[in-house]
């Protein structure tokens, strides 16, 4: 068969080998601490890879493999997976924990039913017009309109949207949490656009399949040069960005690090309080320092230099105040009309009676019951 090189040819071999290319840098950099992260941004890359392999394959191979169905298979597949390692890639690259959970094994135990489903009810269609990147756009609208193999492309539609949210989850959870300031804006700048690539990478498939029936050549043709476009800029943007690489490639951000920007200083301070009124971390007598390291992923460092920007002696001042507020609600609510200090002190969180008393007569000049009858008296 005697096909000329076009430009999506030309643009999908680029991008094919860059993207290899791009694998290789991040296994160099893998280590017995960050294999989730490197092993899921390698496979997510290789996905893409193997997308684009089968787009070539189906550009060049020999029509009866076409008819048999294999390649539009095994291509949804691979489109489910890179759907799912997407988001472990963009899970990593805000979490950064270097543990496989079970739970993970839910999203594979998906593509594969799916995969099953595909290889047992799928229907080949033998009458295709189209040739070469047209074929993956026709027999979708095939599919459709016989009211067959509808599987395949469901998948394609609403697969992507389904990873689209929980990934979108992602990353508001991440804008509006203290470690969004803690890390290095290159880094924030990367964890979006990652995010988006891969939005930018179902709208091509999408406009393919959408402008299928009113222009096959142009609108196929579209398709694969923007998808081979935004893959081959992802894979350029990484191995152009070394510096970046090191970066996103570090297990977690409680090592050391240079001090933060003062400017930063009172907006990180305030996500970290909300966050500490949300989960009501302090409710636990023994959480400390390196259990808030932990929960927000900001080093230890810098949670020391927040507290002494918001003017605490260190940490245990500092949670001693939430507790303290907490107490001071209770009270409010007429606690000790019912229970004891001792039953106070450990539902606000502390460890003992003796440092409740001291904390609470420092902040409040006064004991809790003292306050208590302050609180009657005023109404």
């Amino acid at each position: 068969m005697n096909i000329s090189l076009s430009v999506p040819d030309i643009l999908l071999f680029t991008a094919s080998i860059l993207l290899v290319f791009t694998i290789l840098l991040l296994l160099k950099k893998v280590n017995s601490k960050n294999y989730m992260l490197i092993g899921t941004l390698a496979l997510y890359f290789s996905f893409i890879t193997a997308t684009i392999a089968l787009l070539l394959f189906t550009r060049y191979n020999n029509i009866k493999i076409i008819n048999s169905g294999t390649i539009l298979s095994l291509m949804t597949i691979v489109y489910s997976l890179y759907n799912v390692f997407h988001y472990f890639s963009l899970q990593q690259l805000i979490v950064k924990k270097s543990r496989f959970k079970v739970k993970h094994l839910l999203h594979l135990v998906a593509v594969f039913i799916v995969g099953i489903l595909i290889f047992n009810f799928f229907e080949p269609l033998n009458f295709i017009k189209g040739k070469g990147y047209s074929f993956i756009f026709e027999t979708q609208h095939l599919m459709v309109a016989k009211n067959k193999n509808f599987i395949i492309p469901l998948t394609r539609i609403l697969h992507p949207i389904f990873y689209f949210i929980l990934g979108g989850y992602l990353l508001f959870s991440f804008y509006n949490s203290p470690r969004y300031l803690s890390i290095q804006k290159s880094t924030r700048y990367f964890i979006f656009f990652f995010y988006f690539q891969k939005i930018f990478l179902f709208i091509w498939v999408f406009i393919g399949f959408v402008g299928f029936d009113i222009d096959s050549e142009l609108y196929s043709t579209l398709s694969i040069t923007g998808f081979s476009i935004t893959a081959l800029f992802m894979s350029s943007y990484i191995l152009l960005s070394p510096h970046l690489l090191l970066q996103i490639t570090k297990l977690n951000y409680t090592s050391k690090k240079t001090p933060i920007e003062a400017s930063k200083l009172p907006h990180l301070a305030s996500q970290l309080e909300r966050m500490m009124n949300q989960n009501k971390f302090y409710l636990n007598a023994n959480y400390n320092l390196t259990n808030l390291s932990s929960e927000t992923y900001i080093s230890a460092i810098t949670i020391r230099e927040v507290i002494a920007a918001r003017g605490y002696k260190n940490f245990s001042t500092y949670i001693n105040s939430f507790r303290i507020a907490h107490a001071e609600q209770l009270i409010s609510n007429g606690y000790l009309d019912t229970y004891s200090i001792e039953s106070l002190c450990k539902d606000s969180g502390f460890q003992s009676e003796v440092t409740f008393y001291r904390v609470f007569k420092k902040v409040h000049d006064c004991t809790p019951k003292e306050f208590s009858y302050n609180l009657k008296s005023f109404k």
